[in-house]
């Protein structure tokens, strides 16, 4: 009659469970998965950042739907995607002025939403530097002239929102 070896015995178990597969990588939404295997086969990672690429429209500013909801106002980054490589390629500035409901239309502002509302995408506005005349007499001459008054229109930038990391 053998031995009773519970330690033997859960060893035995846990190899019999284990996954040897990698898991999946991040999707918009988690899952459970499918095989009761440690971890978990087929298991994927809620994502926590909407990524994609947008085209500055007409009043430099552009429209965001994100690939994700979130409950608080995510963290946005925004990188310059420059095509032109003439002279007017100047600095630009971005910045969220707004955030949108889950419906990508209703204005939430850009305090933190109230308790339950999904934001779905933002509204970002862009800047960019003029170039600045040669001549002393010229710049002070022109009062129109403003620092931040070149087209942004048809600039592309790349953008990434990232979940916060608070409760």
């Amino acid at each position: 009659m053998p031995l009773y070896n519970p330690v033997q015995n859960f060893l035995t178990l846990l190899a019999s469970r284990m996954s040897g597969s990698t898991p999946t990588s991040e999707s918009t939404s988690g899952s459970p998965g499918s095989t009761m295997l440690i971890p978990d086969a087929g298991h994927s990672h809620p994502r926590l950042t909407s990524a994609d690429i947008a085209t500055i429209a007409s009043g430099s500013t552009v429209k965001i739907a994100f690939t994700r909801t979130f409950t608080k106002p995510p963290a946005m980054f925004y990188t310059l995607i420059e095509s032109d490589t003439g002279a007017s390629q100047q600095p630009c500035l971005f910045a969220t002025v707004d955030y949108l409901a889950a419906d990508g239309v209703t204005s939430l502002g850009t305090a933190s939403p109230a308790d339950g509302v999904v934001i779905g995408g933002c509204v970002v506005k862009a800047w960019r530097a003029n170039i600045i005349p040669q001549n002393l007499a010229t710049l002070l001459l022109t009062a129109a002239w403003s620092l931040f008054g070149g087209s942004v229109v048809g600039v592309k930038i790349a953008y990434v929102a990232l979940a916060s990391s608070r409760p």
